[in-house]
């Protein structure tokens, strides 16, 4: 006989655990940290790092990141293995923003003292996801000195690049890491994201023609794929911004003439913006 009172008894025993186990966010702290064997209660592991995470970043830029390392050491018996690297890591990000490299250096030791090499990257993305990007900057850094040879470092160059170019003081040296890259990896499934991402840094250093043979070379590797087309329009904005809006224009209507085009809109947008607007009487 079917019961369906059975039933709803069997989902509310759950539910609590379930519901408990979600807000709790155990799951959540175990793919942040990279442990699969954590050694506190699903309660503990996330409040204890998050809650270290905001004391360490809260201690006075005057005392030079002392107190912040004392913190870190006092909340080491608290946290799985993993959180605790992650704190290390936490701190080498703020000593490296407050320009103490020498601690910085000290705690990422500790840091890759607890943590194996394959997990780097996915601490390196995990501090990029809390925007502790001063720790995820000096994590890609070591990474590259320590092993330069590991197939990874494409993508960590890419990364670290990518980073280093929203910070207009640092375009730069994107535009440098992005150079080595190409003589790196120069025959990487990457080398179209390096020559966007190299072309924009060129632009915001006012380097406009070198810009634009950045572009022309992703043209060329990609044609009307989706990066090909993004390709044509930065070279396009390139033109516009050198006062060859024409040129600008020519190009893109050449793209517009293929019915598939990808970021069609988005090209018919600047071909309205860049054609010169006619006067009453012309």
């Amino acid at each position: 006989m079917f019961r369906p009172w059975l039933i709803l008894t069997a989902i509310l025993s759950i539910a609590p655990a379930f519901l408990l186990g979600k807000s709790l966010g155990h799951r959540h702290f175990l793919k942040e940290l990279g442990s699969t064997t954590p050694t506190l209660t699903p309660s503990q592991p996330w409040r204890a790092f998050h809650k270290a995470r905001l004391q360490v970043l809260e201690a006075s830029p005057d005392q030079n990141s002392e107190k912040a390392r004392i913190l870190v050491l006092q909340r080491q018996g608290e946290l799985a293995p993993h959180g605790s690297a992650a704190l290390w890591l936490v701190l080498a990000g703020l000593q490296s923003e407050r320009e103490d490299p020498e601690g910085a250096q000290q705690s990422l030791d500790r840091f890759a003292a607890q943590v194996p090499r394959e997990l780097w990257i996915e601490h390196a993305r995990q501090a990029r996801r809390r925007n502790d990007d001063h720790a995820a900057l000096i994590l890609y850094d070591r990474f590259l000195r320590k092993w330069p040879e590991d197939p990874n470092c494409a993508s960590i160059l890419l990364s670290r690049a990518g980073m280093l170019s929203r910070d207009r003081q640092r375009i730069e040296e994107a535009a440098q890491l992005y150079r080595e890259f190409f003589r790196r990896f120069p025959d990487s499934r990457r080398a179209s994201d390096a020559g966007l991402g190299l072309g924009d840094c060129l632009v915001a250093l006012g380097e406009g023609e070198s810009a634009i043979e950045a572009y022309r070379k992703v043209v060329e590797r990609e044609g009307n794929n989706p990066k090909g087309v993004i390709a044509n329009l930065s070279w396009a904005w390139a033109e516009h911004r050198a006062g060859r809006s024409s040129i600008a224009v020519e190009r893109l209507r050449l793209l517009l003439k293929n019915p598939d085009l990808p970021h069609r809109e988005r090209i018919e947008q600047a071909v309205r913006r860049f054609t010169p607007k006619s006067h009453p009487g012309d």
